[in-house]
């Protein structure tokens, strides 16, 4: 349902702002759980994450375009396909109009 929803993506959100703040105890917890304590491994990971990941997770046409143009040779179907046919941005959107991106911004400046 939308409200099950809506709260996985709060939390989504949070946990990025988190990281971006956090990045002692990110690298602790990716040690944990990728099982390593090489901190090259850890700085690599971290930096490709910041670099990579959006504090606003808005999915990009283009990116879905290249997904849709990556399947096509397996599915021809995907060809007559717009990216717009799967994105529904209004969650984000709500998000965003309600503060909530600004109120994470304060919480983990």
């Amino acid at each position: 349902n939308r409200e099950t929803v809506r709260a996985a993506l709060k939390a989504y959100v949070e946990a990025i702002y988190y990281i971006y703040h956090n990045r002692a105890e990110t690298n602790r917890i990716v040690s944990k759980y990728q099982r390593t304590s090489d901190q090259d491994v850890l700085d690599a990971t971290y930096t490709w994450f910041v670099k990579n990941v959006a504090k606003k997770p808005y999915p990009t046409l283009k990116g879905l375009q290249f997904l849709i143009n990556e399947i096509s040779s397996r599915l021809p179907q995907a060809k007559s396909a717009k990216p717009e046919q799967f994105v529904d941005l209004t969650l984000l959107q709500e998000l965003e109009k309600e503060g909530f991106f600004g109120e994470m911004g304060k919480r983990y400046p």
